[in-house]
């Protein structure tokens, strides 16, 4: 995934769960926060941030948070950005998800029951699949956590994932986890016990578990490799 050129700033604090205050060429200002995870290890003041500008006159917010530094390294925080890297990762390569045969269709917001996934595809040979992603953003000593924050939402896309399998589709979970060190991915339980005993029944019944982390630059954002997960 590519961005326009990005702005330096220095982040200071959150004002509420879409708005921050930062520190843009020489000016504070609020901007956009498109992430609604508490980023409590990266919200520190001082810390190097990256925005992107935005032109629409109807915005309240001049600018839009895309990357904060951690440990001297950037780590993207868009969570709008992970649907868009794997979708591009996977449209020329579909071995990343196991499968042995090109994309017939590869399409993006498809609808199943109760619930709308990020993709869905069908081979050449009548496979058809759907694809829930998640970005994950939260790291502590090199693993990467997922949930960040409470989630029924995730919860609900998990139940639909296994239903989909039973009713014979391929399910696919895939956490794109936007931290380029991390070493694999572990779910944060205390943080949303719900979630993972969804995980543990989907993972059991079949539907097919994908973690990947991203490199990333002020510019691109793209996988990189496959983690172990729990």
């Amino acid at each position: 995934m590519h961005y326009p050129p990005l702005i330096k700033g220095t982040f200071i604090k959150r004002l509420n769960r879409f708005v921050a205050q930062c520190e843009i060429k020489g000016e504070v200002v609020n901007v956009h926060v498109p992430n609604t995870s508490r980023l409590t290890e990266l919200q520190i003041e001082g810390t190097t941030v990256y925005v992107a500008p935005t032109d629409n006159p109807n915005r309240k917010t001049k600018y839009t948070l895309i990357h904060m530094e951690k440990k001297g390294v950037l780590i993207n925080i868009d969570s709008q950005s992970p649907n868009q890297i794997v979708y591009e990762a996977l449209k020329d390569n579909p071995a990343l998800i196991g499968l042995t045969e090109p994309f017939k269709e590869l399409k993006r917001e498809a609808v199943f029951d109760r619930s709308r996934f990020d993709l869905y595809y069908e081979t050449a040979s009548g496979l058809k699949g759907f694809i829930e992603v998640k970005g994950v953003t939260y790291e502590e000593d090199e693993i990467a956590y997922f949930p960040g924050a409470p989630t029924t939402r995730g919860v609900k896309h998990l139940e639909q994932l296994i239903k989909a399998h039973y009713e014979g589709h391929n399910a696919h979970m895939i956490y794109c986890i936007q931290v380029p060190y991390v070493k694999r991915l572990d779910i944060y339980r205390s943080m949303d016990p719900n979630y993972y005993g969804a995980y543990l029944k989907a993972k059991e019944a079949g539907v097919n578990i994908h973690a990947f982390v991203c490199s990333v630059s002020e510019e691109v954002v793209q996988l990189e490799r496959e983690v172990p997960h729990l």
